[in-house]
């Protein structure tokens, strides 16, 4: 008389299981399928800078007026990203990542100062170099004050005296970038990207420290899959639970079916059987009985 009941509870519990402990991982795969289709490789792999000093030629004089040394860096080409397939519909930016130290006379100074670059000798702009220590420091600890710094261990605190200066040189195409020729315009400009180098002035004001320092293209996310990577792990908990949602869903509505069905059936054979009990019934105990006449 239970049985029903009984059904009903071995296939929610079975649901349920299978819900956690099957369908949830399966989730998890799936939504990583998902982003990793979607979200290709993002960033090229990293050239190494190295810098030179260079007499000045006058490339500086009509920004600065002045006639110092400068820096070089070495040759950036296209050809320094031939192994890596760029994703053709995406639009990449060309950066450049400085990793420099104020000059010894400078460290212990509220200084802030002004280094102008030029690229492919054409882009021109300027960055801030802030020796300031304090700004410095609040750079690489953001939770951790500077008046408290004695006061906490070492280990916790980033004491590099570092300036980190990431530049947005370009942006282009990754069906440029693939190009056989490997030619590259640089925005609007009539340049092509081969033999660059990136030149910077007031080098007696900071010290470059070329193992840090690097060029890379990295892809500029837009619409829908600028959010899936900004928001990572948000996305990811979200994308996982949509896909855990439609697959429990689809397998509580087919368990309930098959389990409707199948009771559909019980009741079906025994309503045959109770049916057939009353046939027989009516037919020992119900049918006339013929006497026969003696002939």
């Amino acid at each position: 008389m239970h049985s029903p009941q009984i059904q009903n509870w071995l296939y929610l519990t079975t649901t349920i299981l299978s819900s956690v402990f099957v369908i949830l991982p399966i989730s998890f795969i799936t939504y990583n399928k998902y982003y990793n289709t979607l979200i290709p490789l993002s960033n090229s792999p990293l050239i190494n800078l190295r810098f030179n000093e260079l007499e000045n030629e006058g490339m500086f004089y009509n920004l600065r007026g002045e006639n110092n040394n400068i820096l070089v860096s070495n040759l950036i080409s296209t050809t320094n990203f031939e192994n890596f397939k760029f994703d053709d519909q995406s639009p990449y930016i060309f950066k450049i990542k400085l990793n420099l130290y104020c000059s010894k006379s400078l460290q212990h100074t509220k200084c802030i100062n002004k280094v102008d670059y030029i690229f492919n000798s054409t882009l021109r702009n300027s960055f801030i170099l802030d020796c300031d220590p304090v700004a410095v420091y609040s750079n690489k600890n953001q939770f951790i004050p500077y008046g408290v710094k004695n006061y906490i261990p070492s280990t916790m605190i980033n004491f590099q005296k570092s300036n980190e200066i990431e530049l947005s040189i370009f942006e282009v195409m990754g069906n440029q970038l693939n190009s056989e020729n490997n030619n590259l315009k640089v925005i609007e400009k009539d340049q092509n990207f081969n033999y660059n180098k990136l030149y910077l002035n007031n080098i007696e004001n900071y010290i470059i420290d070329d193992n840090e320092s690097f060029a890379w293209f990295e892809i500029k996310w837009t619409g829908f899959r600028y959010y899936l990577v900004k928001y990572y792990y948000l996305f990811y908990v979200i994308g996982t639970l949509i896909f855990w949602v439609i697959g429990s869903s689809t397998s509580i509505l087919m368990g309930y079916f098959m389990l409707y069905k199948t009771i559909q059936k019980m009741e079906q054979k025994r309503q045959e059987n109770r049916d057939k009990e009353n046939m027989e019934f009516d037919f020992r105990y119900k049918s006339p009985i013929i006497k026969q006449e003696p002939i």
